[in-house]
C-alpha cells in the first residue's frame, strides 16, 4: 500500500521524465504505452516477455527462436523500457510478435496494459521487480517466470522496507 502511495506522489516526476525521453527520441508512442494507453491489439492472448532494454532482447532473441519453432501459432509480445530495446526487436522483424513499451509502475498504467493485452504468461528477463506490475499479474491469474534474476550486494544492504516489497513481489513469481 505504501509502495502504491508512493507512486501516486510521484507521478508528476514521471509523467515529466517520460515526456523528456519521449521528446529526445520523437516518439509518441513511447510516451502513450509508458503511461498505460495505444497497446497493440492481439487476436490470442501472447506470451509476454519483459525485456529492459538491448541486452536482454538481445540475450532472448536466441530463446524466442525456439519457442517460434515450437510453437508456430502462439503469439508473443516483447516490451522494454527504453527506446533502444524498440529499436532492437523492431530491426528483427520477427514472427508474430509484437513490441511495445512496459507502462510505468504505477497502479492504472499497469492495469490499463494488463487489461489490453490478457497476455497467457509474463516472462522476465529483468533485474528489477515491479511490485505492482506483479500484483496485477497475480490478481489476473497471470503466471511470472523470472529467467534473469538476481539481487545485488547493493540490494541485500538496502533498507528492510525495500526488502519487504523485493519480497512480497518475489511471492507472487511461479518460476
Amino acid at each position: 500500500m505504501i509502495y502504491r502511495v508512493i507512486t501516486i506522489l510521484l507521478w508528476p516526476v514521471f509523467f515529466l521524465y517520460t515526456l523528456k525521453i519521449s521528446l529526445r527520441y520523437k516518439s509518441l508512442t513511447y510516451f502513450k504505452q509508458r503511461l498505460g494507453f495505444s497497446f497493440p491489439d492481439f487476436v490470442k492472448s501472447p506470451i509476454w516477455i519483459h525485456c529492459a532494454s538491448v541486452g536482454e532482447v538481445n540475450t532472448f532473441l536466441p530463446l524466442l527462436e525456439l519457442l517460434q519453432i515450437n510453437y508456430p501459432q502462439q503469439h508473443f509480445l516483447i516490451t522494454t523500457n527504453t527506446p533502444t530495446g524498440a529499436f532492437i526487436v523492431n530491426k528483427n522483424k520477427l514472427l508474430n510478435t509484437k513490441h511495445c513499451y512496459l507502462p510505468i509502475d504505477t497502479y492504472g498504467s499497469v492495469s490499463r496494459f494488463i487489461k489490453a493485452i490478457k497476455p497467457s504468461i509474463a516472462i522476465v528477463m529483468e533485474t528489477e521487480l515491479w511490485p505492482l506490475l506483479y500484483q496485477q499479474c497475480h490478481s489476473n491469474h497471470i503466471p511470472i517466470a523470472i529467467i534473469n534474476g538476481r539481487l545485488s550486494h547493493k540490494t541485500l544492504n538496502t533498507s528492510n522496507w525495500i526488502k519487504q516489497q523485493y519480497k512480497a513481489s518475489l511471492n507472487l513469481v511461479d518460476k
